[in-house]
């Protein structure tokens, strides 16, 4: 954002965010993440990629699955494992919640920050 909006190197990434309302590059890896997933655990049974899912689930591979699963948890978002959502109640829940994260987050980027103690 600093070079599209010809801002100084020293402007910090956290305010720029903040003013243009956008996510934070993990955030926004997290919430695709997300949505790949609920993608893949609403596949039918007899596809591939579901019982790779599944299996992951199962034994708790490291993967997809057991990353998310983390992410659900931190996020308190609902268990799609077990329930079944529409991908846009769960797009929206994800939403918000990532928004809340990345809102929190800055927060604490620019408490860091030198320019904020004044």
């Amino acid at each position: 954002f600093r070079y599209l909006l010809n801002t100084p190197r020293s402007t910090p990434k956290p305010f720029l965010l903040w003013e243009l309302g956008s996510l934070s590059m993990e955030n926004r890896i997290i919430k695709q993440k997300l949505n790949f997933f609920h993608h893949l655990v609403n596949l039918p049974d007899s596809s591939l990629a579901k019982e790779m899912v599944n299996v992951q689930i199962k034994c708790s591979f490291p993967g997809l699955a057991k990353e998310c699963g983390q992410y659900i948890k931190d996020l308190k978002l609902p268990d799609i494992t077990k329930i079944r959502m529409k991908k846009i109640e769960w797009k929206k829940i994800v939403e918000k919640s990532i928004r809340e994260k990345n809102k929190n987050d800055l927060i604490k980027e620019m408490e860091k920050l030198d320019k904020v103690k004044e």
